[in-house]
């Protein structure tokens, strides 16, 4: 054959295995024999399998996902409610080894190593359980179940809590949120410790606009009100709260960075020094800001995945994991004229809600500010993307205004 398969793939490295499957591939284009077509495919088969995937799947050292397939829905509710999310191996499987582009002939093998390398890490404490009323099981616009954080009757903010974990996750910890918020809010924190991904704590924004996306794991000090992270432990980002995003978060100790929809929007080399002891999805440790919050008449926010990573992932990795998040989820790559329109968007809610009649802002084109949904005829939910028809035409912010 010309080449000692046997040698190069039993000392193949993680990282290499995309290299060495399009030198199969190639070998394989120049192959006559079918007797050395099918002696390739089994050494492949064999070693890429027993040399690569397991030290793949221990190098990703994915923790925990959270997925619409583990939503347990509550059937005694005319709305539907979920008193449980639950990492459901057989499903992250599938979407992990999709995802970090396994061979075909190794997938199998690799699902039965996952399962056991999930079962390893004691997943009872990471099912996600209501912390009081269940939160509401909803629809992303793209047709996949979520969860939107507040109960049934549409009255009160909910949230999800793992166990507290037997042993306390230390950084790095890398993780990945699909979801959309409203207002000043946490998609998810520690227990008992701080470890959020949040809209909050930003030290630039106007006070017509909402805070831009953060992380921080600046260690608790106490349980009281002034007890805020020092702000040389916070990575702010600059996307603001109204649309879907994919968010993700690298905690490290030496360099932590802050992702939205696969453009870094902070990095910092300190983030705090928290560890994760538990989940709390839906709000803080502390339940200040709960991402259900209908604040000024906020609409509670959502989330349709979540996975944690025990490591720093490589940028192909990151890259990968984001791309599969945004096709899923039907959300768009950040273009300039998304940019653009998306500031355009925040300019006439600024307007529409001034709270303060006679502030001056910068001129703002008509069509954004007559699609608003507070002035609209025609209202696409946010979340669903659905048509709703409209309560009411106008906004009242304040005594002083008139009704447009």
């Amino acid at each position: 054959m010309g080449v000692n398969w046997s040698k190069e793939l039993g000392q193949v490295r993680p990282k290499d295995m995309d290299e060495v499957m399009q030198s199969c591939f190639n070998y394989l284009g120049g192959i006559s024999e079918l007797r050395e077509v099918a002696l390739v495919s089994r050494l492949w088969s064999q070693l890429l399998g027993d040399a690569v995937v397991p030290e793949r799947l221990q190098e990703l050292q994915l923790l925990a996902w959270y997925d619409a397939d583990g939503i347990e829905v509550s059937k005694s509710q005319v709305i539907p409610t979920c008193p449980k999310w639950v990492p459901n191996p057989p499903q992250s499987a599938s979407r992990l080894l999709d995802v970090f582009t396994f061979p075909t002939v190794c997938k199998l093998r690799a699902a039965v190593r996952y399962e056991a390398i999930f079962e390893d890490t004691n997943m009872e404490n990471w099912d996600a359980m209501a912390a009081g009323p269940p939160p509401r099981v909803s629809h992303s616009k793209a047709g996949h179940r979520c969860l939107q954080f507040v109960d049934a009757a549409g009255r009160n903010p909910a949230y999800l809590q793992t166990m507290r974990f037997k042993q306390a996750i230390d950084q790095p910890v890398t993780i990945f949120c699909v979801g959309i918020a409203f207002d000043d809010a946490t998609y998810l924190s520690g227990i008992e410790t701080r470890f959020e991904l949040c809209h909050g704590y930003s030290q630039t924004h106007r006070d017509d606009e909402r805070a831009a996306v953060s992380m921080t794991a600046h260690p608790v000090e106490d349980s009281s009100d002034s007890d805020e992270p020092h702000l040389n432990s916070i990575v702010t980002g600059t996307t603001q709260p109204g649309n879907w995003h994919v968010y993700s978060a690298v905690f490290n100790g030496a360099y932590s960075e802050l992702y939205v929809d696969g453009m870094r929007e902070g990095s910092r080399s300190n983030v705090g020094a928290g560890m994760l002891d538990g989940l709390t999805v839906g709000t803080d440790h502390r339940n200040d800001f709960p991402l259900g919050s209908m604040v000024d008449g906020a609409i509670p926010g959502v989330i349709a995945e979540l996975a944690v990573f025990g490591t720093v992932l490589d940028v192909e990795d990151r890259v990968r994991m984001e791309m599969q998040l945004m096709r899923r989820h039907g959300i768009d790559p950040p273009t300039d004229k998304r940019a653009e329109e998306r500031r355009r968007e925040r300019q006439a809610q600024a307007m529409l809600t001034e709270r303060a009649p006679g502030t001056r802002h910068e001129p703002c084109p008509l069509r954004y500010l007559a699609r608003n949904n507070l002035v609209s005829w025609e209202i696409e939910h946010p979340i669903t993307g659905n048509k709703v028809r409209p309560k009411r035409i106008g906004v009242r912010e304040t005594a002083e205004s008139s009704d447009w």
